[in-house]
């Protein structure tokens, strides 16, 4: 117990954010009931006869009990035949069935779904994975040198945002979208470590075989879109860790230098005296010469080499990294390579032009629901507050005259438009861009100014300015994906730039990047209020 005395604070957090998820879908995991939702099916028939009138929440839950559920039914009764299940014979006259990868057959946690009853097998799968995106956001916040509670915050709002949550009805959204923290973990602990050795030689390999093992279990969970998602922001992240580390490993080895050069001046002072006392001895004026430019000389092929130095150590860094993409592909291509061939012969390619795909992402109006999820209503409420009378009133028709019994009245179906991250996160994401902003221009306008936290064994600069990084890094992901999500004439870029982007299409997918860079932001801007001196509010998780 003493050996774990060290990481109570670590495990405190991490059993919080497995146990939040089991206490939300209690009701679900320990009651009885059922994540899918059955009702849907009473608007086609023959169920329709059994409950006329019934109208669902949302139409696009249907997809969860008309091809997930009944895919998931499929694989149990084909391998309990004792066959692989290659092909669907119930879709037209067949289709590749495992090729296609949305079951989510070969995914390891796809197991409850084969041991567990289908109405149960939902519940925990959701809990499960959901205490896995918050955990990976973590050990994400951890890496990046967050306090445990700052850590927590944000391993809690990722977990419990909006986009996760309304994903749930997509076992193959939740099983790939919670995997890229920690794959930036490991990213950024690898380079971290070149950055802490210099120019001396590091490899890296458990890093990387873990960082593969998280790629394939990306792709095994079988959403391509997702898994594109993953390995583009994994490669712009590294790409930009990669440049700054370039320049924190030179100034390390210029100020390095520049200190010994400073230790062997006297030294070398007294040897250049002395040789100039011996060539005015001999009479060679040659010599002084010789020696008073020497220094030069041996100064410039020091700096040269030093940069060559760097450039190699850098190099390989990126090709450590190429090499765990790789393998991580490698290692996902019993479930890649099948869905590479398929993809040739799919309907979406060129299926939908630049216009139409834009035409999907966000409207402007959108940007009212980062602050009010509700703004446009919600199609699991019925009805509404009239003020006037003072009572409610059960929502029967629209704005247009069409029969409805809910109040939603957005233009993106309410699953598609999940981003709520909360207000607060807002706030401390402001606070942690802010404040990384005034510490990196006091510490260029003067260093001396920039104080140091006596309980901190860090120096002054490295203890204020060490999540400048990660702050910039993750301000411009967010902006970026809303960018992308609201569908400006950047998503060009992506469209025509990339090989099959034009297959998909759902800008406002990049709420996946955006909700997990408002996590890492909103943990960093708690760990600057708690660098402040506010505490850790006596959790014992500070």
């Amino acid at each position: 117990m003493r050996r774990l005395r060290p990481f109570r604070s670590d495990l405190l957090s991490l059993m919080l954010l497995l146990f939040l998820p089991l206490l939300w879908f209690g009701p679900v995991l320990f009651t009885g009931k059922t994540l899918l939702p059955y009702d849907n099916l009473y608007t086609f028939e023959p169920w329709q006869s059994l409950q006329p009138g019934l109208i669902p929440h949302n139409n696009l839950l249907s997809d969860l009990v008309l091809e997930n559920a009944v895919w998931k039914l499929h694989i149990q009764r084909t391998l309990a035949g004792g066959e692989i299940p290659l092909w669907n014979p119930q879709t037209f006259t067949g289709v590749p069935f495992l090729a296609a990868g949305q079951s989510s057959a070969l995914y390891p946690l796809s197991i409850l779904f084969y041991l567990l009853p289908l109405d149960a097998a939902y519940g925990w799968f959701t809990a499960l994975q959901l205490a896995i995106a918050g955990i990976n956001l973590y050990l994400l916040g951890r890496v990046l040198r967050l306090r445990p509670l700052a850590a927590l915050y944000g391993g809690v709002v990722f977990q419990f945002s909006g986009f996760l949550i309304v994903s749930v009805v997509f076992s193959m959204v939740l099983a790939a979208a919670v995997w890229l923290p920690l794959l930036l973990a490991v990213i950024e602990t690898i380079i971290r470590k070149q950055e802490e050795k210099g120019a001396a030689s590091f490899r890296p390999i458990p890093y990387v075989i873990a960082g593969a093992a998280v790629i394939g279990l990306v792709a095994l969970a079988g959403h391509p879109e997702f898994f594109y998602y993953t390995l583009l922001v994994a490669g712009m992240y590294s790409a930009a860790r990669l440049g700054i580390a370039w320049k924190r490993i030179s100034t390390q080895g210029e100020n390095g230098l520049t200190q010994r050069r400073k230790g062997a001046k006297a030294q070398r002072g007294e040897d250049l005296a002395e040789k100039r006392r011996g060539a005015e001895a001999q009479g060679e004026e040659g010599g002084r010469r010789t020696a008073d430019e020497a220094p030069h000389v041996s100064r410039f092929t020091t700096h040269a080499i030093r940069n060559s130095q760097f450039a190699i150590r850098i190099s390989k860094l990126a090709a450590w990294l190429l090499v765990l993409a790789l393998l991580g592909i490698a290692s996902g291509a019993v479930q890649i390579l099948p869905l590479f061939e398929l993809v040739n012969l799919n309907f979406r390619e060129g299926s939908a032009s630049y216009d139409q795909v834009v035409g999907w992402a966000w409207p402007s109006r959108h940007i009212l629901t980062f602050f009010l999820p509700d703004v446009f209503g919600n199609p699991s409420h019925h009805a509404w507050f009239d003020l006037w009378n003072g009572r409610w009133v059960p929502a029967t028709v629209n704005a247009l005259g069409e029969r409805t019994d809910t109040i939603f009245w957005g233009i993106k179906n309410y699953v598609e438009g999940g981003n709520y991250v909360g207000i607060l996160t807002w706030l401390l994401a402001g606070v942690g861009v802010a404040s990384s902003m005034w510490q990196v221009a006091m510490s260029r306008r003067d260093q001396s100014s920039v104080v140091r936290r006596p309980s901190s064994a860090l120096p002054p600069a490295t203890f204020h300015l060490q999540l400048a990084t990660p702050t910039f890094l993750f301000s411009a992901l967010a902006l970026l994906s809303l960018l992308f999500a609201f569908g400006t004439p950047l998503y060009a870029l992506l469209f025509y730039g990339l090989p099959g982007w034009n297959q998909l299409h759902s800008p406002f997918r990049w709420v996946f990047p955006f909700t997990l860079s408002m996590a890492v932001l909103g943990g960093i801007g708690l760990e600057q209020l708690l660098r402040l001196g506010i505490g850790d509010w006596g959790l014992g998780i500070g």
